[in-house]
């Protein structure tokens, strides 16, 4: 997050931003964080790239996030979590603000709720999972939300989201998995 402070701050020529191995070579990183910081230049929404900036500096880049997952895009606006057999998922698992915001809310959650030993930065496979979680838990809620009235589902709603935060994503991607057979 430094370094895309640093990239703002500094005048340099649009041609650099064309490939991370430039930036990388332009300021003495190594590639995937030139590629992440590219993302974050060019790819991720202002207000996502905030929130992370945010939990980086709470956290720690390394310790509540790797390059990998900015790296890969995984935050990219035009991001999906869908994988071959979710196909049918992935306008739900699009990386809306909606979807992004949740899955920060929840790796915030998360990576807080843990004994600082037992933490451990959120890669690439561990985003891209609980962007999945994320997803179906905001298709269930659409769906809930037009299949109840609203006094009811507003009723709920506070609830339903604490046992959300409070379930583990194993037993959310179960749920999930059973979907998608039936």
């Amino acid at each position: 997050m430094r370094l895309l402070e640093a990239f703002k701050r500094k005048t340099i020529a649009e041609q650099v931003w064309n490939s991370a191995a430039q930036v990388a070579d332009a300021y003495q990183i190594g590639r995937l964080e030139s590629s992440a910081a590219l993302n974050l230049h060019s790819n991720v929404v202002p207000a996502i790239v905030d929130r992370l900036n945010f939990l980086v500096r709470k956290w720690g880049m390394g310790k509540m996030l790797t390059h990998e997952s900015i790296a890969s895009g995984a935050w990219n606006a035009d991001f999906s979590a869908a994988t071959s057999s979710t196909v049918a998922w992935e306008r739900v698992l699009a990386a809306t603000p909606r979807l992004l915001n949740l899955t920060l809310d929840r790796m915030h959650a998360n990576y807080e709720a843990l004994h600082p030993k037992m933490r451990k930065p959120y890669g690439l496979k561990e985003v891209e999972q609980l962007q999945r979680c994320c997803g179906a838990y905001l298709a269930c809620m659409d769906k809930f939300e037009a299949d109840y009235p609203v006094d009811f589902v507003l009723a709920e709603v506070q609830s339903i989201e604490k046992s959300y935060f409070g379930t583990s994503n194993s037993c959310i991607i179960e749920c999930f998995e059973i979907s998608l057979v039936e």
